[in-house]
């Protein structure tokens, strides 16, 4: 199982972010958007409890350090940010991990797709670099 990798960084980037195998992508929260989307959620790729507990832990601490992103960026009450990680070969088998932005910190938050694009739109987006380092195989199977 992979961990999150306590040097991560968000780096910004143009272009699609769909063929990435990790990623990252803020919403930022606008007012008077009322835009209901409804479906059906996939529910996501399963991860050993313990290690989703620590990637959480992980990912808040560099989020609030304050340098994760490789640019200079203006954070809004109410942001949001989903945090992707590609699990495997199918690029439907991803672990994401969503935040909100409240009183100048990151807090967790569950990430729900549709629900997100009802108030907020998508403003950044970009890869992520370092994103997860593996356990070592002694580790892995004790």
């Amino acid at each position: 199982m992979c961990e999150v990798s306590g040097s991560l960084q968000l780096c910004s980037c143009s272009g699609d972010i769909d063929n990435l195998k990790h990623y990252w992508v803020l919403y930022r929260f606008i007012q008077g958007k009322k835009h209901i989307v409804i479906g059906m959620v996939l529910p996501p790729y399963f991860i050993d409890p313990v290690v989703d507990d620590l990637n959480r832990e992980q990912l808040l601490l560099l989020l609030n350090e304050g340098n994760a992103f490789d640019f200079d960026i203006t954070l809004n009450k109410k942001d949001r940010l989903v945090i992707s990680f590609g699990i495997g070969n199918a690029n439907s088998e991803r672990i994401n991990y969503g935040f909100t932005y409240h009183n100048n910190s990151w807090q967790q938050l569950e990430y729900d797709p549709l629900e997100w694009r009802w108030n907020h739109e998508e403003t950044e987006k970009g890869k992520i670099k370092n994103a997860l380092k593996r356990k070592r195989e002694k580790e892995q199977f004790k």
